[in-house]
């Protein structure tokens, strides 16, 4: 299956004789700190274990995300330290680059990509527009209409096409 090494062309030597590839445009790993990503890991974890694992990757509306991130941040902001709200701000904002890298690729719905578009009152009034409409056809139903089992299902046939 993986036969080869992917080559830029480009090269990077070292002092020792030892060449390889150069690292540009592939992320800085190195640069992630240790610190921050076990506090991120660990919010994962306790995320885990209440709603089980990878289950935010089902998909959520991007603004069900911004709503928590806020929230967190305020509540950090305010001198809350009853939990984690930096690694919970910090969680919602990679759930929610996920999500729209899901979305792009065709992998989890459209409709959780929907956000206000404030650049224009045209495109604000669109958007806003369908969001409000969108949310009170949702409360005039007020019905659930799958259960969490059904949506589960629903969603692993969709990631296995």
């Amino acid at each position: 299956m993986f036969d080869s090494v992917k080559d830029s062309g480009e090269r990077r030597d070292f002092e020792t004789g030892s060449r390889r590839d150069v690292r540009v445009g592939k992320g800085r790993y190195d640069l992630l700190n240790p610190i921050v990503t076990k506090r991120l890991a660990r919010h994962y974890e306790n995320g885990a274990v209440k709603y089980g694992d990878h289950n935010w990757e089902l998909g959520q509306p991007m603004m069900s995300y911004l709503d928590s991130c806020k929230r967190h941040l305020d509540m950090f902001q305010e001198g809350l330290r009853d939990e984690d709200h930096l690694a919970a701000a910090m969680w919602n904002i990679a759930s929610m680059i996920y999500t729209g890298e899901m979305v792009a690729r065709g992998i989890l719905p459209e409709e959780l990509n929907v956000m206000p578009v404030y650049t224009t009152k045209e495109r604000f009034e669109d958007t806003v527009g369908r969001m409000t409409r969108e949310f009170n056809e949702r409360q005039r139903l007020c019905v659930v209409t799958q259960t969490r089992e059904e949506f589960v299902t629903a969603m692993r046939e969709r990631l296995s096409k």
